[in-house]
């Protein structure tokens, strides 16, 4: 290999796990006469984005190829307006620990939009896809919502948010067993970023967004992929960041108490723990930091249903913890369960 080629051999290590260590200097005659090569047996051109991944200081997973990210521009000023993702995360993201952080300690009042809003935690369910999959406990969950639609909300339009595997289903039971309300009964998908509440009163929660094991310890080792990336930069020491193959992802979860932010009739707000009830949370930091982005997510989406003062209606129903929520009623599955009979 000539000497001006020595850069092909640094290529090859990196592909077999070895971290990038400065700049590849690939010149455009070499590429053009290697681009010919691969057309010529049509393999797909890719060198160049290799190049540019080994040049930006990005490593290459034998097992699971390139991790590549692009810093935002290091302007004066940067101003983000999602508040979905939690500060140490941005943090880690832009490599800075000196931000102005806007509004992270206000609580979402929807009394404020309209006195008439009710927001209700079903403190003592959940709304993941291993707690609903006992098709007669989900029943007894969409019998009450049918009696809801016909006694308290019988004027009013309802959305049932589920699984998209669970929608055919839902609807056949509101069809058989509550025909006469289930035309106001629209059942959707839970879909991020799509706010379906509009065109209701009453929305039902029944799904959530939820990172099993394998999705933290992925999205952990993303952000510690970041970390790295800023390292290598910065000449700083990198942290240790094996790829979560499904043998090692089942990172560790501590319980906490059940914890509620209720509003009360004075207008303040009071945070409810209930140490009889048990919320799961990861236990390692990055695992931890990527579960709060998914409340982030789940507290955007409830804050974009109370965007206008028309009254509506939500009902969560998970124990999930909310930072940014304002709950107005608190209540139990068997409270709810308890209201009407079984056969009704």
């Amino acid at each position: 290999m000539s000497p001006n080629n020595d850069w092909v051999d640094r290529l090859i290590d990196w592909f077999k796990g070895v971290e990038p260590a400065g700049r590849l200097p690939a010149t455009s005659k070499q590429l053009k006469l290697m681009k010919e090569t691969f057309d010529y047996n049509k393999m797909p051109w890719n060198i160049r984005d290799y190049i540019n991944a080994y040049n930006n200081g990005s490593s290459f997973n034998k097992e699971t190829g390139m991790f590549t990210f692009t810093p935002i521009s290091d302007n004066p000023v940067r101003i983000f307006t999602d508040a979905t993702p939690p500060v140490e995360m941005l943090k880690t993201i832009l490599d800075s620990k000196k931000l102005q952080v806007i509004g992270d300690k206000q609580l979402l009042n929807v009394k404020a939009y309209n006195p008439k809003n009710e927001i209700i935690k079903v403190i003592d369910a959940s709304n993941s896809k291993k707690a609903l999959s006992d098709w007669q406990d989900y029943q007894n969950i969409l019998r009450f919502i049918g009696n809801m639609a016909r006694t308290e909300y019988k004027d009013l339009s309802i959305l049932v948010t589920v699984y998209k595997p669970d929608i055919d289903k839902v609807q056949e039971y509101f069809k058989n067993h509550f025909p006469d309300e289930a035309a106001r009964i629209k059942v959707a998908q839970m879909v991020k970023g799509v706010n379906e509440y509009e065109e209701t009163n009453v929305q039902f929660v029944l799904a959530g967004i939820h990172l099993h094991h394998e999705q933290a310890a992925q999205e952990a080792w993303e952000l510690k992929n970041i970390c790295n990336f800023w390292a290598t930069i910065k000449k700083r020491d990198k942290i240790k960041n094996d790829f979560p193959l499904p043998s090692n992802s089942d990172s560790l979860r501590k319980p906490i108490p059940v914890r509620v932010n209720q509003l009360l009739d004075d207008g303040s707000a009071y945070l409810c723990e209930y140490p009889e009830l048990k919320d799961y949370v990861p236990e390692p930091y990055w695992e931890g930091l990527a579960d709060e982005k998914a409340i982030g997510e789940t507290q955007q989406s409830i804050r974009l249903r109370f965007k206008d003062n028309k009254p509506k209606v939500i009902w969560f129903w998970s124990w999930r913890y909310l930072p940014g929520i304002l709950f107005t009623k608190i209540t139990t599955e068997s409270e709810c369960f308890s209201q009407f009979t079984v056969g009704s």
